[in-house]
Parts: structure tokens; C-alpha cells; sequence
């Protein structure tokens, strides 16, 4: 069960044995819109191309989801990117089912841990595979890998490398152990060793990073993991709004920045065509790319 074309749909028939696919349910991409766009294969075609059952669930028919586990004979389930199942859905599922999850559990529960790893500049990232619980990401880790964070990268990037990299061989083996039964579950401790991991509201961003005083460096890879200046540091003006601004590169020391008229930190300071982001330690630029769409409807308003 997935939110979109990924690595895990990309090599679900390379399932080791006892494995058998026989479907995959893709949650609308209403509800993850950026998932769903993330490349041009569509996990429909996909299940057409190789005869597997297809199933395209919206949020508010999430309960209905135990009607394809009937349906199809599903003996064990798989999720990646979506939200907490109702366990009475897997009633019918003898075997229960995994999640596959972007962090070391117990660190960093919830539904953004790629971008709080960030904010908290770590070192070590990691992958999890756990038991399917009601509560969130607290279920029993069956496997787990950690791995060198990777710097500047987009969020759909830093997913698919980790993924492709990593994710993919740890769910396959433990998968396979786990239906073999010989596969030790490892307890989670009631309490994460982090703060909890929860989507950020944008104009909340800004105030989180002020609050763990992330380095320079720290806002560059916010910047990249999002393509764009991050949400809530300043309003764009005039002109500015008809572009998005992405990140360039990072200045230690800034002759325009200096001399700047805004004293503050944090503040978007235009240089020529181009916009800097102040910080204590220097700033990061940002360039225009513009859409033609976006635009042709800036004239037409």
C-alpha cells in the first residue's frame, strides 16, 4: 500500500520467496500529492502491465480498505508513506503486515521524519521496517539500517536514493524472513528518543529553525529538501511572487549582505536577480525558475 510510484512498487515482483504479489492499493493522490507526481510511471499501469489487482483509495474510504484484503486473499501487507491503518482492516490478514519508515526508530515517529533528521542536522540516517501497530510507528522492528545523511538533496531525491540504496534490500530480506518465522521482533521503548516527528505548518518553519538554531549549512539543506526558499521566512514582493526561488549557493561572507539596510537575520535581502537569505553565519542565494503557466497567469489577473 503506497501514496505513488516508488522503488518498493518498482520491485515488488522481486519479492524473495515465499512472497507472491498479487496487488497494490495507491491511496489518492489528493492526500500526497508530491508523492504521486514524483516520476511519470503510474503504479495502475504498473499493476496492469504485470496482471496484478489495482485498487485507488481516497482518504475518506480508508476504512473500506479490509474490502480488498478479503477480496484479493491477502495474507500479509506492506505499507510505505500513508497513514495509520485501522487495525480492524487487517482482520482478514493472517499474517499482519509491515511499515516501512525514514528513520532509526524510536527516533523520529510520525509523518515527516526526513525533514526533522534535517533540521536537526544528524549524521546518521536510517531505515526501519516494523510491525503494523495502531499506534504510530511504535509497532516491533523487524530490520533496520543506518547510512551517511546525504547533503543538498530534494526530498523526492533524498527518498529515492535512500530507498533504492537501502530500502529496498532490508525490506526484501526481512520480509522473507519474517514470513519463514525466522525473524526476531525488537520491542520499542514507549518513549521516542527524539521529538515527534508531525508534519511542519509552513509558516511555522522559520520559528522551529530559530529554535534549534540551525547552522548555515543547516538552512541550505532545508532549502534544497524543499527546492525552494523555505516557507514562512519572508513574503515574497511584487515581481517576486512570480517565481519560485531556489537555492543557488551558500555565502560565508556577503559584501551586499553587509551593507544591507535589514538589520535582522532571516531576512530576504534582493541582490540583482537573485535573493539572499540572511543568517548569523552568512546567507544562502536563491535564483529565479519561472514556469510559463505561472506566468502567463500573473498577466492575466
Amino acid at each position: 500500500m503506497v501514496s505513488g510510484f516508488n522503488e518498493y512498487v518498482e520491485t515488488f515482483l522481486q519479492m524473495p520467496k515465499p512472497v507472491l504479489p498479487i496487488g497494490i492499493i495507491e491511496l489518492s493522490p489528493k492526500i500526497y500529492r508530491t508523492s504521486w507526481m514524483n516520476g511519470k510511471k503510474l503504479c495502475k499501469a504498473y499493476c496492469v502491465k504485470n496482471n496484478l489487482h489495482y485498487a485507488n483509495v481516497s482518504h475518506a474510504n480508508i476504512p473500506t480498505l479490509g474490502q480488498y484484503f478479503k477480496r484479493w486473499e491477502t495474507d500479509f501487507v506492506i505499507t510505505f508513506l500513508v497513514p495509520v491503518l485501522p487495525m480492524y482492516s487487517l482482520t482478514t490478514v493472517a499474517q499482519g503486515g509491515v511499515n516501512v519508515h525514514h528513520s532509526a526508530l524510536p527516533a523520529y515517529r510520525g509523518g515527516n521524519p526526513l525533514l526533522w533528521q534535517i533540521l536537526d542536522e544528524v549524521d546518521d540516517m536510517g531505515i526501519t521496517v516494523h510491525r503494523l501497530t495502531q499506534q504510530v510507528d511504535q509497532g516491533e522492528i523487524l530490520g533496520q539500517v543506518n547510512f551517511l545523511r546525504v547533503l543538498g538533496k530534494t526530498k523526492q531525491e533524498l527518498t529515492a536514493q535512500s530507498n533504492r540504496d537501502f530500502g529496498v534490500s532490508l525490506l526484501h530480506s526481512v520480509v522473507a524472513d519474517y514470513l519463514q518465522g525466522s525473524l526476531t521482533a525488537q520491542l520499542q521503548p514507549e518513549q521516542s528518543t527524539t521529538d515527534s516527528a508531525n508534519h511542519i505548518q509552513p509558516q511555522a518553519l522559520l520559528d522551529v529553525m530559530k529554535q534549534k538554531q540551525i547552522s548555515l549549512g543547516g538552512v541550505w539543506d532545508v532549502a534544497c529538501f524543499f527546492g525552494q526558499i523555505p516557507m514562512g521566512c519572508a513574503p515574497l514582493r511584487g515581481w517576486q511572487a512570480w517565481f519560485r526561488w531556489v537555492p543557488q549557493s551558500v555565502k560565508r561572507s556577503c559584501a551586499a549582505c553587509k551593507n544591507s539596510s535589514e538589520d535582522n537575520h532571516w531576512m530576504l535581502i534582493q541582490v540583482g536577480f537573485t535573493l539572499h537569505l540572511k543568517h548569523p553565519e552568512g546567507c544562502v542565494v536563491f535564483k529565479p525558475r519561472w514556469h510559463w503557466a505561472t506566468i502567463l497567469a500573473r498577466l492575466l489577473i
